[in-house]
């Protein structure tokens, strides 16, 4: 099965990685531009940054800028889309300031409080903010990924830690969207592969 899941997993980060390809400029019927293409050039350009966000968070790497704070939107936005864009502004800003251990108006722990005011019970933002969480206190904690030590409040580093791995762990062989279990892979291996290179 691990074999399996890793084809999938490669399979899945090229589709996701098509966003970076170069779009046609017309409809390819007519040579004429599609009418909407003023909100299609919105989708593009929030998804290319989200999967620039999401491979910084995977591969552990630090962005120089948001890309989600280039893009313009709207201003009578849904409730639950402003809720999505709020999210992944703020998991943008946190792959930014990821590496930040300043302890005094850390940009950090303020972009992980703000994520988890709008999870709102969606599977994959749960994951990415768990996966969030393990990348930041990882780094803190002695025997990260592998030999952790257990811990019964959730209150503490060593608590949230063990809460969010939990849940990785459980997405991978249980989650019921394919996509959000194969990135959860994906940051598992990532925290194991970041380790050894040390």
């Amino acid at each position: 099965m691990a074999g399996v899941f890793s084809q999938e997993a490669r399979l899945i980060w090229h589709m996701l990685g098509v966003c970076k390809n170069s779009s046609p400029v017309a409809n390819g019927t007519n040579g004429v531009a599609s009418a909407n293409s003023e909100s299609d050039d919105l989708a593009l350009k929030e998804v290319r940054a989200r999967f620039d966000i999401l491979e910084a968070l995977l591969t552990n790497q630090s962005l120089p800028a948001n890309p989600l704070h280039h893009i313009s939107y709207p201003s009578d936005l849904p409730v639950p889309k402003r809720a999505e864009l709020d999210f992944w502004g703020e998991l943008g800003n946190f792959v930014i300031h990821a590496d930040n251990d300043s302890p005094a108006q850390n940009p950090v722990d303020f972009a992980l409080a703000t994520m988890r005011t709008v999870l709102h019970a969606q599977e994959t933002r749960d994951a990415l903010y768990s996966i969030a969480i393990a990348r930041r206190l990882g780094n803190r904690i002695g025997g990260f990924p592998n030999s952790i030590p257990p811990e019964q409040n959730p209150e503490t580093d060593l608590g949230k830690l063990n809460v969010a791995m939990s849940f990785i762990s459980y997405e991978c062989r249980n989650g019921s969207q394919q996509v959000t279990a194969r990135i959860c892979d994906m940051a598992m291996l990532s925290w194991t592969v970041s380790r050894s290179a040390r």
